[in-house]
């Protein structure tokens, strides 16, 4: 693969006005026409992060627009399972999280002026998680960076991390852990999202979804549990929902600013920010297991699942689409799919 240092193409593929700009979708009558736009996957069997066109006929290691590569074996990155593009001043950044219960590790990599290959030597900042690290966000105006993990080796229940600016990154050691009672119901915490139109962190996990907010900023900042946390496992009316729902993944839904949408064991959901109501998108079927979910702006759904819960093996060689037709990576065990954009809705 050849290192690209122009990087102006590389700065457009994960510029936010480039992938999800309104004029792209002022015009719903063609869904499909207007769903062009990158994707980011953690991909487990080749151990890499992957930056794709949502247009593009063949998804191999070869035609991505964009690689991490942390080094198959070398390095405690095994198992890609989170990433984010975020923007930190002027800067844009991939946050990510892979690893091992026991082993994992959180960072993130500089995107301009780093070629569109990048490795192991270009991580910026990495910490060392000994839980399961299963998302990661940044805070905006706090300049903190928040872990959701699940449970490592010998644990009954997983943690938040919070780390705070030091040095270059934000520091090998967190600033607050967040586990055992304080988490509660939030057993199994697996993802994170900073809801800017909130100013709130969602947390879930578990079978709940909960807000934290954030008080200080840099070393200072602790995140402090707000409101009641919303019960997956019932409706709204309180009827307890047949099935397990243990929550795995939340995400903006960028077709409609005043929703977010959730994943558990069982479906997909849309949670209302204001009122927090939560109606069924899909449940069962194809929508049970899904790793990752999210409503592009034109409203076409994309979302991963685990294709054989039996097994060991977290995802599968496809990404689905609710239009113009699935992408496949021959081979792949794809965990998670996330559009490439650093905006929060």
């Amino acid at each position: 693969m050849t290192d690209v240092t122009d990087m102006t193409d590389v700065t457009d593929v994960i510029d936010a006005t480039d992938v999800i700009d309104a004029a792209d979708v002022a015009d719903l009558a063609d869904v499909t026409d207007m769903a062009d736009y990158r994707v980011a996957l953690c991909e487990q069997n080749s151990n890499r992060f992957l930056v794709y066109g949502r247009t593009e006929t063949a998804w191999n290691n070869t035609t991505a627009d964009w690689v991490f590569d942390p080094g198959n074996s070398r390095t405690p990155w095994n198992n890609p399972f989170e990433i984010r593009f975020r923007k930190v001043g002027s800067a844009t950044y991939a946050f990510m999280t892979a690893g091992q219960p026991g082993n994992g590790r959180a960072g993130a990599v500089k995107v301009m002026g780093n070629g569109s290959r990048l490795g192991y030597r270009h991580l910026c900042w990495q910490a060392s998680i000994p839980t399961y690290p299963h998302s990661i966000e940044h805070i905006p105006g706090r300049n903190v960076v928040v872990v959701a993990c699940s449970h490592g080796r010998g644990q009954k229940v997983g943690e938040i991390r919070v780390y705070g600016p030091s040095g270059s990154g934000w520091g090998a050691t967190p600033v607050q852990i967040i586990n055992g009672a304080a988490l509660g119901k939030l057993v199994e915490p697996h993802g994170v999202l900073w809801d800017d139109q909130a100013n709130v962190l969602r947390v879930i996990g578990g079978p709940v979804l909960r807000t934290y907010e954030v008080r200080g900023r840099g070393r200072a900042a602790r995140l402090r549990k707000v409101g009641a946390d919303i019960d997956l496992r019932r409706d709204d009316d309180g009827a307890v929902r047949a099935g397990k729902h243990y929550g795995h993944d939340v995400q903006p839904d960028y077709s409609d600013a005043g929703r977010l949408v959730i994943t558990d064991s069982n479906g997909v959901y849309a949670v209302d920010r204001r009122t927090r109501r939560k109606t069924d998108l899909r449940v069962g079927g194809e929508f049970a297991l899904v790793k990752s979910f999210v409503i592009h702006p034109s409203g076409q759904w994309m979302w991963t699942r685990d294709v054989t819960a039996s097994d060991s093996v977290y995802g599968g060689e496809v990404v689905r689409f609710s239009t113009g037709g699935d992408r496949r990576k021959s081979l792949a065990q794809i965990y998670k799919a996330r559009i490439v954009t650093t905006r929060f809705h």
